[in-house]
């Protein structure tokens, strides 16, 4: 991952998109021991904030560069489920991101209601807003 820092050939979004994914994977790598799961070190919790805290950086750089793709949005979900949002912004500020970037992009609703945290009002409403979208397309003559 260290080498994707200072590409500067790759495209910005997509670099930074790899590395806000990359970040977050090792977050909870950090975070998770096999000796023993009910227990985290100083160290690793350190770690796992670090990762965290860059996995974000990386995510809104990318939502920055292309704010009209849900990717990164979808990425900030879960981020700011770990860790709370920088600017006051939660979880359902990124779904909305998310949504507004792509309709029926459906990593939003997984991303919501991963790890045992459901939201239903969000689920119920994303999904009349995908009926919707495909009763509009169902009606549009070919």
């Amino acid at each position: 991952m260290e080498r994707l820092h200072d590409r500067e050939d790759l495209d910005p979004w997509l670099r930074h998109l790899i590395l806000a994914q990359g970040h977050y994977d090792l977050a909870w790598n950090a975070r998770n021991s096999e000796q023993n799961p009910n227990w985290v070190s100083e160290a690793r919790e350190a770690r796992f904030q670090h990762h965290l805290q860059m996995a974000r950086r990386h995510a809104i750089g990318a939502w920055h560069v292309r704010p009209q793709l849900p990717e990164a949005p979808a990425e900030l979900i879960q981020i700011t489920m770990s860790i709370g949002g920088k600017s006051g912004e939660n979880p359902r500020f990124w779904f909305d991101q998310t949504v507004k970037a792509d309709f029926i992009y459906q990593e939003a609703s997984f991303r919501l209601t991963a790890n045992g945290c459901s939201l239903p009002a969000t689920k119920i409403c994303h999904s009349r807003l995908r009926c919707s979208v495909q009763r509009l397309a169902n009606s549009i003559p070919v």
